[in-house]
């Protein structure tokens, strides 16, 4: 066998399992489609929901507990400086599969931080929408188009968005890349937070992001708002701080938040929606 015809086979052969890698990649990310996901974690072991990933390295990483001060089931995500990478980063988290382009999406989170909650420099993410990168294109992860985070006593909600059918830094063809902080305010301690948000994820003027906070509209974004993919973005939940893998502290460091009320909704696509979901995105509807 000639020197050409064992090049020829060996890059084929890249080439099919790269392309392999990459289509499993897509369809481990895009689940069946469900217009409604509403969780309240009362009475249910929500990780066993076939629409549910867990990321999280102990059996202490996740527990559903009743806060102090309430009277309704949460969960409670913590995360220690000193436990293991998971999907190589510091997290404790859960996510569902991608979501849809030019759909309009509700999604509802509530927050609790403890009351000693300490500051911190590094920041932390307690619920983001994660890009799906184009492993066929070889696209690495990005940071995700928008998340909350909290740094250093405050809530931040940045937007990252990207038009390029490649989000490389080296090429620079065929659209602009974007990003901004669209929002920052103080984080309140031993509070429950009611985060809602109004979504079409698009690469064009057709995007839209409407946030509430606590019922009042902190956030009004029209046109991209997300990266040039072929799957929209999903969500997830929990604790991530990827500065802790590469500036772990001297001593060990626990995280714990509390959340409640999880839904991503498309509504346009059911008519078989809970009466309290129905009302709050009628509520909401009316004040945008």
């Amino acid at each position: 066998m000639n020197f050409r015809k064992v090049a020829a086979i060996t890059v084929a052969g890249a080439v099919a399992l790269h392309l392999s890698y990459a289509i499993a990649h897509y369809v481990v990310n895009n689940a069946a489609f469900e217009a409604a996901y509403v969780e309240d974690f009362e009475g249910t072991k929500f990780w066993e929901n076939d629409r549910v990933t867990m990321e999280i390295c102990c059996e202490n990483s996740v527990q559903l507990v009743t806060p102090e001060g309430g009277d309704d089931t949460a969960v409670r995500f913590q995360l220690r400086s000193d436990d293991g990478l998971v999907k190589g980063s510091k997290r404790s988290e859960f996510r569902l599969p991608a979501g849809r382009f030019e759909e309009e999406v509700w999604y509802r989170v509530r927050t609790y931080l403890p009351e000693n909650w300490e500051d911190s420099e590094a920041a932390i993410t307690v619920f983001q929408w994660h890009g799906v990168p184009d492993k066929a294109l070889f696209e690495g992860n990005r940071p995700p188009p928008t998340r909350l985070l909290f740094k250093e006593g405050n809530w931040y909600l940045p937007l990252g968005w990207d038009t390029r059918i490649l989000s490389n830094p080296w090429f620079e063809l065929l659209g602009e890349r974007r990003g901004n902080i669209l929002w920052s305010a103080p984080a309140p301690r031993g509070e429950w937070e009611d985060w809602v948000f109004r979504m079409t994820w698009s690469t064009s003027d057709t995007g839209r992001m409407s946030v509430w906070r606590n019922g009042k509209k902190i956030v009004e974004h029209r046109g991209p708002n997300t990266y040039r993919d072929l799957s929209a973005p999903y969500l997830k939940v929990g604790i991530y701080i990827p500065n802790w893998k590469i500036r772990p502290p001297e001593e060990p460091i626990l995280r714990e938040v509390y959340f409640d009320d999880v839904w991503e909704i498309y509504p346009n696509k059911t008519d078989r929606l809970p009466d309290e979901v129905n009302s709050l995105i009628e509520e909401y509807r009316a004040r945008d």
